[in-house]
């Protein structure tokens, strides 16, 4: 039976139709052809439109698949990899619900999630690999293929249906690799991973999307050279990244999933980072030799799943997911009549007297013990307390003793300044392409003069934006509720400096609350 993969990439859906990893039909509708034209036209839901769409595409491409997988991008998904204690499946999945409130915006509950768990033998870590998708997109989309009369057999992350394409040409997977999948002429996500074992370690998404202006002046030829010019420094942000994070854990080899025509500059990034890599021709796959069209060969490897992978995560599987509840019923009276014991006077006497026994056994056991603690007791120093007959005045003298003793320790925990939310409030306004280089506090709690101390860059490849950007980061700040507790934050410098081979705006920010205000 064939299976067809739909892939819904930023600016194209992608359909392939596989049977038996063969594709048999392929096809792509562009988003804009749903897109208003005029703002006084009807207001059809989006859904209806795409669904409308797709059914006329299958009709006209005499695609006959009953069952789909459906591909999402990064844009729709919540994809984490963080670490844990070792847990039970039981305890593990509230430990994930809470650790995850930490990377979104909303509620938990507002998710549909999965997640797998590796086991990390050196350090006696779980490695968890979380996914996750508000209810409302999901919806969005499994209405869309309803109107299609398709069964929908699972939801998969894009980057991860790309694993099936390693095992379909022969890629083992053992230790540490890492894949680049990007499509340097069209405007689609390019997907970077580090896979350890066939388990990814690390996952970015990294979207060059151009302009409509950017479009008409430009050629082709010069925009996939600003791509690929693109591509290879934040190849260079993300790789740097993991290897602050898994230093011991070193990439032995990257594969490179893009055109033909590029091999010879994915070749010299990758020896300029200073790793082996290898380009991975995907495109006699779809029967389409030299034409690469990344959204296809998503879509493709979505409609090949007899090709497993290491990987479980399904977030269709833990939509159905509920929660069983035991069935009562009432038996017959033969089985009950079957059932019942019939009573003996032998056996309830020997059952009570066996009892008995061990009653009073136990008892006989205990009693060295209470008569050990009995003595301990017995022994305790006498702890000087207050007289009974002490004097109203005598009893006031030992409460403000006591007082005094409660009050110095609650300074001592009401006046300490506490930096949680304040860290945890930075990398949520921190602007794109900016990074914080150094902070530095300090503190005078007998003059409540606190100063908190911002370094940073900004790297955009303009100047004009990058001081933009800095100015943006600023009104955050004092936007900012937690920042409130400052009265003044300020700009103290703000220069353009090169750095390697880019220039990059340095900046430095400062936080103060002036002494004596509150």
């Amino acid at each position: 039976m064939s299976v067809l993969g739909v892939y819904f990439g930023s600016s194209v859906i992608s359909l392939v139709e596989s049977k038996n990893k063969r594709p048999l039909n392929l096809s792509q509708v562009p988003l804009s052809l749903v897109a208003p034209v005029d703002l006084t036209e009807e207001k059809v839901p989006l859904e209806i439109k795409l669904g409308t769409l797709l059914k006329d595409e299958l009709v006209a491409n005499k695609i006959e698949a009953k069952e789909a997988v459906i591909i999402l991008s990064g844009k729709d998904l919540i994809i984490r990899n963080f670490d844990m204690p070792l847990l039970s499946r039981e305890e593990l999945q509230t430990a994930v619900n809470f650790e995850v409130k930490k990377y979104i915006p909303f509620r938990v509950e507002e998710l549909v999630l999965d997640f797998q768990r590796k086991v990390d033998k050196s350090s006696h870590r779980n490695n968890i690999l979380f996914a996750g998708i508000k209810k409302e997109a999901l919806g969005k989309y499994l209405a869309i293929l309803s109107q299609l009369g398709l069964k929908v057999n699972s939801i998969e992350y894009a980057g991860f249906s790309i694993l099936r394409l390693l095992k379909l040409i022969g890629i083992k997977t053992n230790g540490v690799i890492a894949v680049v999948a990007a499509d340097l002429v069209k405007d689609d996500e390019t997907n970077f991973m580090v896979i350890e074992d066939g388990f990814p370690l690390f996952s970015r998404d990294i979207t060059f999307i151009s302009t409509t202006h950017e479009q008409d002046i430009k050629p082709q030829e010069d925009k996939a050279t600003r791509v690929l010019e693109k591509l290879k420094r934040e190849l260079r942000i993300s790789l740097d990244y993991y290897n602050r994070k898994f230093s011991s854990r070193t990439i032995s080899k990257l594969f490179f999933i893009t055109g033909q025509d590029y091999q010879l500059d994915m070749d010299s990034a990758a020896r300029d980072i200073g790793v082996t890599s290898e380009l991975l021709d995907i495109t006699k796959y779809l029967d389409r030799p030299g034409t690469l069209s990344l959204a296809l060969i998503k879509a493709y490897s979505g409609s090949i799943p007899e090709v497993k992978t290491e990987l479980t995560i399904n977030l269709l599987s833990a939509k159905e997911k509920v929660i069983k509840t035991a069935l009562g019923f009432k038996p017959s009276a033969r089985a009950v009549t079957l059932l019942r014991p019939r009573l003996n006077i032998k056996v309830i006497a020997g059952c009570i007297s066996f009892c008995a026994l061990i009653f009073i056994f136990g008892i006989y056991r205990a009693l060295p013990l209470r008569k050990e603690i009995a003595n301990a007791i017995a022994q305790r120093p006498v702890v000087a307390t207050a007289n009974v007959s002490a004097s109203y005045d005598e009893l006031n003298n030992i409460y403000a003793g006591y007082k005094q003793k409660l009050d110095t320790l609650d300074n001592l925990i009401s006046n300490q300044v506490y930096l949680t939310n304040i860290l945890d409030t930075l990398p949520r306004i921190l602007e794109e392409g900016m990074w914080l280089t150094g902070l530095s506090f300090e503190g005078r709690h007998e003059q409540k003069q606190l100063t908190l101390n911002l370094e940073g860059i900004v790297s955009l490849g303009d100047g004009s934006k990058e001081i933009n950007s800095v100015n943006s980061f600023l009104a955050k700040l004092k936007s900012s509720p937690i920042f409130k507790y400052f009265q003044e934050i300020n700009i103290v410098s703000v220069d353009r400096a090169q750095q390697g081979e880019d220039a990059k705006t340095r900046f430095n920010i400062i936080c103060q609350n002036i002494t004596g205000r509150e």
